[in-house]
């Protein structure tokens, strides 16, 4: 069982977390809840919990204030937000788990499951920096993503990344310095996070960055060029979405 702490100053959400919990019986022990920065700072530092679900608005401040107050932060974190969808797309870059209000029971069920099966607490700091950096005003689409393996956190920009292909559950990332970057999520999750004014999905296998096309074949069933020279084949069915976009550059 995890030793969690739910810091939330809505009470209706306290109480609908509390029973998803019991009801799902998930393997958390609540030792503890709080409505406030203050006071979600006093229960942290006195039951040293290893899970902390997170409201991002309180009552007295944020729940990114409430981290800044911790010496240090040895605990996993699920935040809990009402934010809109630039902000949760903010996340997804910062690779920080998150679950929405109102609070779906099978969102929570999957959060509180990845951070029971996690056997490590991530550089939670760098992640964060990352998140508040894609959440300024001037940054109109998120342009940091955090890419996590099992030997480091990799942050890179957008317009670094040449290309991303599958490797059956995978996601190997192609950069424009020929490092090369194996996630393990599917290219289906980044066709989803990464803009599509930017990224285009051009064969089942293969999702490109447009700026990075160096030029398109035509003979034999056609394929791109990239900047660092690799190939890539295109589809028939997404011939005509590439040759329009291409048209616009």
């Amino acid at each position: 069982m995890i030793k969690t702490v739910i810091i939330d100053d809505e009470s209706s959400a306290l109480s609908t977390i509390k029973q998803i919990i019991l009801l799902g019986k998930l393997p958390v022990n609540i030792i503890g809840t709080a409505n406030s920065v203050e006071s979600g700072v006093k229960l942290i530092e006195e039951n040293n919990p290893e899970l902390v679900l997170l409201d991002i608005e309180l009552g007295d401040g944020t729940g990114f204030e409430l981290l800044e107050y911790m010496t240090q932060i040895n605990f996993k974190i699920i935040f809990v937000t009402a934010s809109d969808t630039y902000a949760l797309k903010a996340f997804k870059y910062s690779a920080l788990d998150y679950i929405v209000k109102p609070v779906d029971p099978e969102e929570l069920a999957d959060a509180i499951n990845r951070a029971a099966q996690s056997a490590r607490i991530d550089n939670l700091e760098l992640q964060m920096k990352i998140l508040i950096d894609n959440l300024l005003p001037e940054n109109k689409e998120p342009n940091k993503l955090v890419l996590k393996t099992s030997e480091a956190i990799h942050v890179v920009k957008t317009d670094q990344i040449v290309r991303c292909e599958a490797d059956r559950n995978y996601t190997m990332f192609f950069m424009d310095n020929g490092e090369k970057i194996l996630i393990s999520n599917t290219l289906k999750e980044y066709e989803k996070i990464l803009p599509d004014r930017s990224f285009i999905r051009v064969h089942n296998s293969h999702l490109v960055n447009i700026e990075k096309i160096k030029k398109y074949e035509k003979l034999t069933s056609g394929c791109l060029i990239m900047s660092d020279n690799s190939l890539v084949p295109v589809s028939v069915r997404k011939k005509d979405t590439l040759m329009h976009l291409l048209g616009k550059i």
